[in-house]
């Protein structure tokens, strides 16, 4: 149960803290606007994923609880790959990552892609 709750806490944690400094929300560009809804488009069908993932399996009174517990603990084990994937980022899998230790400037790379955030972002460095 302890490895499902820390899942669920990153993947929480990626969704709702990660993605409110990510862009500014405060510019009247349009590229940034661009940029933001796209990124918030992809944390809500993270979010929703989510969702459904944890209101899937953890149906306390159901028939056959304790089955859907297990099979439930066995898909969040992966649930913070997963919703580092939908998001467009590489999971702990692929690229090594510990899913709390990515920078705002890793959301954005991943989000956007190298080229876009080099030539948009570059040019304040």
């Amino acid at each position: 149960v302890g490895e499902i709750v820390e899942d669920i806490r990153v993947a929480r944690r990626l969704l709702y803290d990660g993605r409110a400094s990510v862009i500014r929300d405060d510019t009247d560009d349009p590229v940034d606007r661009l940029y933001r809804e796209e990124y918030q488009q992809r944390c809500d069908i993270a979010r929703d994923a989510m969702h459904d993932l944890v209101n899937e399996y953890f149906m306390w009174d159901s028939p056959g609880c304790k089955k859907k517990v297990r099979e439930g603990a066995r898909a969040l084990r992966d649930l913070r790959e997963d919703v580092l994937a939908i998001l467009g980022l590489p999971t702990d899998y692929y690229g090594g990552y510990e899913g709390d230790d990515y920078s705002d400037e890793d959301l954005l790379r991943a989000t956007l892609g190298d080229a876009a955030y080099d030539e948009y972002y570059g040019q304040y460095y």
